[in-house]
C-alpha cells in the first residue's frame, strides 16, 4: 500500500498569452476574471498581469460557453491597472474589453494619446455561471496546484518606509 500519489507541478505558462496592444480599433474579447500576478522586466520594471477566461460571447448555452472557455492572460496598460486597484475590475466577474484608440493616436482635438485605451463593460450574470467559470479555470490548470496568485480583493502588504540614511562628514 503506497503511502501517498504524486502528481506533476506544472511549470509552463498554461495561458495563452493576449497581445490586447495589438488589437484592431473596436476589437473586444470577453473575460472572466480570475486573479492578477505581478511581473517584472529590465525594460519596463513592475508590470501586472491579469489571468482567467477567454469566452465565446456566441456560445448558444450556459454549458457551451464554460466548456469553450481557454485559460488566458494579458498585461494591464495603467488604465486597465487603474481599474483593477479602483475596484472597477472585480475578480469572479465577467467583462468585455473593447479597445478605443492606439498609443501615439491623434484626435481631433489635437491630442496625442499617451497609451493605449480600452472600454471596460461588466457583463452581468448569475452567481452560478460565475462559480462554473472559476471551477473550470481551476481544472484547466490542473487543479490550481502551480499557481502563485495574489486574488484582487485581497491588499498588498504594506512595504515598511525606508530609513533615512545618516549625513557623513
Amino acid at each position: 500500500m503506497a503511502l501517498f500519489t504524486e502528481e506533476k507541478v506544472l511549470s509552463e505558462n498554461q495561458h495563452e498569452q493576449l497581445e490586447i496592444n495589438t488589437m484592431e480599433i473596436d476589437e473586444d474579447f470577453a473575460f472572466f476574471f480570475d486573479n492578477t500576478k505581478t511581473a517584472n522586466s529590465a525594460e519596463y520594471g513592475e508590470f501586472l498581469v491579469c489571468q482567467g477566461l477567454k469566452l465565446d460571447l456566441d456560445a448558444d448555452d450556459e454549458e457551451a460557453l464554460v466548456s469553450s472557455a481557454t485559460p488566458v492572460s494579458f498585461i494591464a496598460n495603467t488604465l486597465l491597472k487603474n481599474k483593477v486597484e479602483e475596484g472597477g475590475f472585480l475578480r469572479g466577474e465577467l467583462y468585455r474589453v473593447v479597445k478605443k484608440w492606439d498609443k501615439g493616436q491623434k484626435f481631433g482635438d489635437g491630442r496625442t494619446a499617451k497609451g493605449y485605451g480600452y472600454d471596460l463593460f461588466h457583463l452581468k450574470a448569475g452567481d452560478a455561471l460565475a462559480k462554473q467559470l472559476a471551477a473550470h479555470y481551476k481544472q484547466a490548470l490542473g487543479g490550481g496546484v502551480n499557481l502563485q496568485e495574489r486574488p484582487v480583493d485581497e491588499a498588498p502588504a504594506a512595504k515598511a518606509p525606508s530609513k533615512p540614511k545618516p549625513k557623513v562628514g
